[in-house]
């Protein structure tokens, strides 16, 4: 079995609340699930996770918006998705629609809300089953203490100050990112006296002195962003320092009140907050007590190996009620999500555009595919970090479409998005289209007739039209020629409508990924030395050129022509040799 924990931003070398938990549940997960490989993958790693095909994904986000958030990473599994939501409760209802088997929230009150959509447990946050007091750390004696980001998430300014500002008046301790002078800059352009923060700022914190840190200071500070309060998304923090014993002051996010009672001192931040610190530092006796009534509570009832016994529950009953949902074979449902009854079988043609910061034609090429006469596809549109927000519009007006997937991913260039909806396509062909560029009505169709009239042909490419940016045809003389592998090691037609064996563009690992230009030339020449090639001699594909759409590098003229001799040079030697040794060197 195998299972993935996911986190956009796990290989950032800031620490923060979901790292935490990845790495703590991670643990935990190898106990309860004996001999299963345990994964965990950040955004550069969305690869590795498609070609692993995970039994179990648990995914968790960064932020609240693309690349920290990727929605359609179920898309990448053959097996449950739990997406977990620990923090935006305002976004519930664009969470609720992302398409996972289930949900794992640390609020009760998503809970209701998520719940009405999709299986949805409730997961609170914890900490490891051996975690707790330490010896007092001279590094990290003070007064007070606060741990967290500054800026991080959706935290306010004013929220911060209201909490933080009173502990500026005692002995205390600032750890963690975001306390610099610079960047607090323009919250204090009127009063920049009063940017004291980087005064008692600390540094960064080892993860592994997390416990050092609470069990050494006298009084820790928290206080959450303002949706994690509105909705009881408790932090981390009010676990790993009452874990310690430590005496905490915090604000009184939704239902804390409730569960830990006395063992929180609870604070509307400002001059009340100055007064209780005074108060409990002057009253150590105090702090024990109550410090030591939350280190009770926290290791009855919230320790990871108590939260992966009930996530190992939850996912034996997703996968029960995959098995039910699609008649008993385990298969993912229509659209890659559960519960919906529709097991549809593999396509025979896996359609991808690329897309990265360019709407011009989007529409028309996605429709394009969707008006094929053949519907024997799904179409895949991998977005390679798009910045623009009508691009992501318009791929998500396309959501609801049974045979649309979408991928987003970190901007890594147009042969890495290729690669990666290679890897999670479904059909035994792939074929790409560019994102202003157009499929005739019939070209899946004939596709169709020519894979099975040639099943050993591994790469089949067409004639082309060129159309102009009101889709008029302005040339129709772009006709594919019979396969000669030495005409190739000379020239390469681009743009036409490529079609690949997919196993066979992955046993080649697809396009080259460091490659600046002419990176289907290079694949064409590596195909060419292990598979069959054949032209498809019909017009299946439009071509559109105006201002904006070729302009797909900035290299030069002289730049591009230089890397396409490169290509020729490096990935043609190969070809080069074997008709060299096979006499046919030449044109036949």
């Amino acid at each position: 079995m195998k299972i993935v924990l996911f986190s956009p931003g796990l290989d950032e070398q800031s620490v923060w609340g979901e790292k935490i938990l990845v790495i703590g549940l991670a643990a935990c997960l190898r106990k309860e699930f004996p001999g299963a490989e345990v994964f965990t993958f950040g955004l550069g790693d969305i690869d590795k996770i498609a070609a692993m095909r995970a039994d179990l994904l648990i995914s968790y986000y960064t932020g609240p918006r693309p690349p920290w958030r990727v929605d359609d990473i179920a898309d990448l599994v053959d097996g449950i998705t739990i997406l977990t939501v620990w923090n935006h409760g305002d976004l519930l209802e664009e969470f609720a629609a992302i398409r996972v088997d289930g949900f794992a929230t640390n609020s009760k009150s998503a809970t209701q809300i998520l719940g009405r959509h999709r299986p949805t447990l409730y997961l609170p946050t914890a900490i490891a089953d051996d975690y707790g007091p330490l010896e007092p750390d001279p590094r990290y004696r003070a007064d007070v203490v606060y741990l967290g980001g500054g800026g991080r998430g959706n935290k306010r300014a004013e929220t911060t100050r209201r909490y933080l500002e009173p502990a500026l008046k005692f002995d205390f301790a600032l750890w963690g990112s975001q306390w610099e002078r610079e960047y607090w800059a323009g919250v204090y352009a009127d009063h920049p006296d009063a940017n004291r923060w980087h005064r008692f700022w600390r540094g960064r914190l080892p993860l592994d002195d997390i416990a050092r840190l609470y069990s050494s200071a006298k009084i820790v500070l928290n206080y959450h962003e303002d949706s994690q309060r509105k909705w009881g998304m408790w932090n981390n923090r009010v676990f790993e320092a009452l874990g310690c014993g430590a005496l905490m002051i915090c604000d009184e996010a939704l239902g804390l009140r409730e569960e830990f009672g006395d063992a929180i001192v609870y604070t509307s931040g400002g001059p009340e907050t100055e007064a209780l610190i005074a108060y409990y530092l002057a009253h150590p006796e105090e702090r024990r007590r109550r410090g030591e009534l939350g280190r009770r509570i926290v290791q009855q009832k919230y320790t990871f190996s108590r939260c992966v016994r009930t996530l190992r529950e939850f996912y034996q009953r997703l996968a029960r009620d995959r098995r039910l949902a699609s008649g008993g074979n385990g298969n993912r449902g229509g659209n890659g999500s559960a519960g919906d009854g529709r097991a549809l079988a593999a396509p025979r043609f896996t359609v991808m555009i690329p897309v990265y910061d360019r709407v011009l034609g989007l529409r028309d090429a996605i429709e394009s595919v969707l008006g094929q006469s053949c519907p024997d596809f799904e179409l895949i549109l991998a977005d390679d970090g798009s910045t623009m927000p009508e691009v992501a519009a318009t791929i998500d007006a396309y959501r609801a479409e049974p045979r649309v997937r979408v991928l987003r991913m970190a901007h890594r260039g147009q042969g890495a998005a290729l690669n990666s909806a290679a890897r999670i396509a479904r059909g035994s062909y792939l074929c790409r289209l560019d994102s202003d560029d157009l499929l005739v009505p019939e070209a899946l169709e004939v596709m169709s007739r020519y894979v099975e009239r040639y099943p050993d042909v591994s790469y089949f490419y067409s004639s082309r039209f060129v159309i102009d940016e009101d889709g008029e045809i302005v040339e129709s003389h772009h006709k594919s020629r019979p396969f000669d592998p030495a005409r190739l090691l000379e020239s390469y037609s681009t743009n036409p409508f490529l079609c690949w064996k997919r196993d066979d563009f992955l046993a080649v690992n697809g396009f080259r990924e460091h490659i600046r230009f002419a990176e289907d030339y290079d694949l064409a020449l590596r195909m060419a030395c292990e598979f069959k090639f054949q032209n498809v001699d019909e017009f299946l594909y439009k071509v559109r050129y105006h201002s904006a759409s070729r302009i797909t590098t900035t290299l030069s003229e002289e730049e591009r022509k230089s890397e396409e001799d490169q290509v020729r040079a490096s990935s043609g030697a190969a070809l080069r040799e074997k008709l060299r040794s096979s006499g046919s060197a030449s044109r036949g």
